[in-house]
Formats: C-alpha cells, structure tokens, sequence
C-alpha cells in the first residue's frame, strides 16, 4: 500500500488521488494519508493501557475542581446524571488514550515517515490526547 501512494497516488503537482490519472483533491489525500500512516505503523491496543488510562481518569464534574459556569458546559444527555456523563466519558477516554504504536515500517526511507494516527479518529495520538484531556477536563498526562 506504502508503494501505491508514493508511487502512483501522488500527483506531479502535489495532491494525492484515486488513481493515475485523475485529479488530486482533499478527499483522497487525506484518505491516501490515512492509509499511509497506518500501513507505517502497526498499532495496537493493550488491556494495560486501556485500564491505566480509565484509572487515571478524573470526573470532570468534580466541584472542586472547576467553578460552576466551567460545569454547566460539559455535556450531558437529557436525563443523564453527572456519574453516568463521567462514567461514559471515562469509556471513551480509555479506549481513546489506550492505543500504541508498535513497529513502523516505512518505504522509502525517513522523508516518507508519517505520524502515527489514532486508527478510530485518525488524529494524530499525541494531539487528539491534548484536545481530549482540554475538553474532557483531564490534567493527567497519559503515557504515549
């Protein structure tokens, strides 16, 4: 796959596309960057991981830790209370931070290397753990 994107998805004049042939356009480079990220690294997702990072999870919804216009902003289904928000923002924290990047294999040499991407999300892991701990309210630093 590595092959088929440097040698054949790349545009001359910058871009990535379907095929030869045909135009470049945004879709399919980040599509082809997508691909190329993940055939560069093998991830996966240890049982370990995932338990530290549900461990390290703290409620956002703790009073003492955020003044009361800074609560009323985090989310919550109709009906949900502040324990079941909390306990569902810890799933999705834990399967998020939980990811790590095995072996990487690039072709091509160094120059070609991307960024490991969070293969559910496909933001970089390192990024997506900075937004979700801002906007999950986390000060924990998970280990990456």
């Amino acid at each position: 796959m590595q092959e088929y994107i440097l040698l054949c998805a790349q545009a001359p004049h910058g871009g990535l596309r379907d095929k030869p042939g045909k135009h470049p356009d945004a879709y399919h480079t980040c599509y082809n960057l997508s691909g190329l990220a993940a055939a560069q690294h093998a991830l996966f997702r240890p049982h370990t991981a995932v338990a530290r990072a549900r461990d390290a999870f703290a409620s956002p919804f703790d009073p003492a830790s955020f003044a009361p216009e800074v609560l009323q902003v985090l989310d919550r289904a109709a009906g949900e209370t502040e324990a079941a928000a909390a306990q569902r923002m810890r799933e999705v924290w834990a399967s998020v931070a939980g990811w790590r990047a095995g072996e990487v294999r690039v072709v091509g040499g160094p120059a070609n290397a991307l960024a490991a991407t969070n293969p559910v999300v496909n933001v970089v892991q390192e990024s997506l753990l900075k937004m979700m701990g801002r906007f999950y309210r986390q000060g924990v630093q998970i280990e990456l």
